[in-house]
């Protein structure tokens, strides 16, 4: 495959969602459909910021001031494990596949 793809950050995301759900729905492997279900979120959460529309319903802005913090780190766990080895390249994480479901639904 050695032809150039000209790709807007918005069929980057739909392009990752679409395989998540592909992945979740033929029973593939958990990780990778978190992983390709937090970076589309992350991109769409930019876009709609940087559009100056309405927060998406996993934004903080949402949750009580007191529990931001706890939400953001529930919400960023599992993908800053998975994504970033320097912080703890000996680390173990205990993932719960389940919480594709909340991500996929509410993303």
């Amino acid at each position: 495959m050695n032809k150039e793809m000209a790709l807007t950050k918005l069929d980057v995301a739909k392009r990752q969602l679409e395989t998540a759900v592909t992945l979740y729905f033929n029973d593939a492997d958990p990780v990778s459909i978190h992983t390709l279900t937090c970076a589309s979120h992350e991109v769409l959460v930019t876009l709609n910021k940087e559009a100056g529309n309405s927060p998406t319903i996993m934004s903080d802005s949402l949750i009580n001031e007191q529990y931001k913090e706890e939400f953001r780190g529930w919400l960023k766990e599992a993908r800053n494990f998975f994504k970033h080895a320097d912080r703890d390249p000996k680390g173990i994480f205990t993932f719960y596949p389940d919480i594709n479901d909340y991500f996929l639904l509410v993303l």
